[in-house]
């Protein structure tokens, strides 16, 4: 049984995992992938996929140290099926490093419950986002996050609001100044363009079931996430609140992005995997919790081959 097998931290969870990365991102080229496979293509995308690496141990990082699940493997299990359900997202290195870094950033907000150098996690937040706008200027709307993890936590002092703002404004002025000194050196896209409404590219089979996949069952689990949280330890509902409105702005970010390339379904894959994660680990339903995922993974391969 599949529930079975992931509801523990084990390391030939991960060893699964990472086949299925690997098998996704060869996917992702011989299926999927436009442009001539020339050296510096596959390097790219070898990079990416490196980068997807990185995503998961961090991910894994946060949910285990941070107790957002219990001692299993759900979240990168359904990280990794995310990605074999849309192997397209290998493709914009600037959208999964923007990932990655809010991701960064979030594993240091999430941690504010500890209580210990306070300063420095929520001026790191506003640093990391800032990264994460260079690679995708729509990736500004997660400094809320910083902002809501003070209100949280109850650390309203005028010094902490300001602390992640501090730590965004740094990294923009020092950036755009080299940009100005230096214009050759490389290329900043900061221009927001608008509310990108045209959703063309998404009018095909597999788009259409895996956004119906996807946004349907972030509804669903949400519903239970959101009314577990009060059955945990009260010292971790701010961290467990910042997941679910992680997963929100995720989505208003997700729907900004004007020029739709399908990679930027990976904005939605981190609070996604948490959130899931919840929903696979309880106790009741495993027979319909494995037929959900057993469906999953023939629907992704359905998908890829027919």
């Amino acid at each position: 049984m599949i529930t079975t097998i992931f509801s523990k931290s084990r390391p030939i969870n991960y060893i699964i995992i990472f086949f299925i990365l690997v098998f996704a991102f060869l996917i992702a080229v011989f299926n999927y992938y436009t442009q001539s496979l020339n050296l510096y293509n596959i390097g790219h995308l070898v990079f990416n996929f490196i980068v997807v690496l990185v995503t998961v141990f961090t991910l894994n990082f946060i949910v285990t140290k941070n107790a957002l699940s219990k001692d299993n493997t759900f979240a990168v299990f359904i990280f990794s099926l995310f990605v074999l359900l849309l192997p397209q997202v290998f493709f914009s290195t600037k959208l999964l490093l923007s990932n990655l870094f809010v991701l960064f950033s979030v594993r240091r907000l999430v941690s504010l419950s500890s209580q210990k150098n306070t300063i420095k996690k929520l001026l790191d937040s506003g640093i990391l986002i800032a990264l994460a706008s260079i690679c995708y200027i729509w990736s500004v709307w997660f400094l809320i996050l910083p902002l809501i993890a003070i209100y949280l936590h109850s650390e309203r002092r005028l010094n902490y609001w300001l602390l992640p703002i501090i730590g965004f404004l740094s990294v923009a002025i020092i950036v755009y100044a080299i940009y100005l000194l230096y214009p050759t050196w490389f290329s900043i896209n900061l221009s927001m363009e608008g509310l990108g409404l045209d959703f063309s590219i998404y009018n095909n089979t597999q788009i259409i079931i895996a956004l119906t996949l996807i946004f349907g069952l972030s509804v669903w689990f949400s519903f239970y996430y959101v009314s577990s949280i009060k059955k945990r330890k009260r010292v971790k509902w701010p961290a467990y609140k910042l997941v679910f409105i992680y997963l929100c702005v995720a989505v208003i970010v997700f729907f900004f992005k004007a020029e739709k390339v399908i990679s930027e379904f990976i904005i939605l894959s981190m609070p996604f995997a948490i959130i899931s994660a919840n929903y696979f680990q309880k106790n009741s339903d495993k027979w319909f919790k494995n037929i959900l995922l057993v469906l999953w993974i023939i629907l992704s391969l359905y998908l890829i081959f027919i």
